[in-house]
């Protein structure tokens, strides 16, 4: 019996680290995207100041947010 607990409290605990390295991970990529995403922000920005008249596609395609055209 007392290996049976072991084996599980072994398990339970791998079970653990992986789901912590799974939110790390997706949190890692949602800053990465993030950081995208504000790139993606700033180029609309200057092309707006630059034309004056139109975004160019990439703001009407992705719709983000802030964005008026």
């Amino acid at each position: 019996m007392a290996s049976s607990k072991g084996k599980e409290k072994m398990a339970e605990e791998s079970e653990r680290t992986l789901s912590l390295q799974l939110a790390r991970l997706t949190v890692e990529k949602a800053l990465v995207k993030g950081s995208h995403v504000e790139l993606e922000l700033e180029r609309c920005k200057e092309a707006i100041d630059i034309s004056k008249i139109k975004c160019h596609k990439r703001c009407n395609r992705r719709k983000l947010k802030g964005i008026r055209c």
